[in-house]
């Protein structure tokens, strides 16, 4: 897969918003579940 200069600035422009909003929802819903982890 080839992407043009636009297309590659704008996933990585998404990416790192998205893979943040994923983590902080996945630790938040663990932490739910297992609160005496911490």
């Amino acid at each position: 897969m080839t992407y043009t200069d636009a297309e590659r600035g704008g996933i990585m422009a998404v990416l790192p918003a998205r893979l943040a909003a994923a983590t902080r929802t996945h630790m938040k819903s663990n932490l739910a579940e297992q609160p005496e982890r911490l």
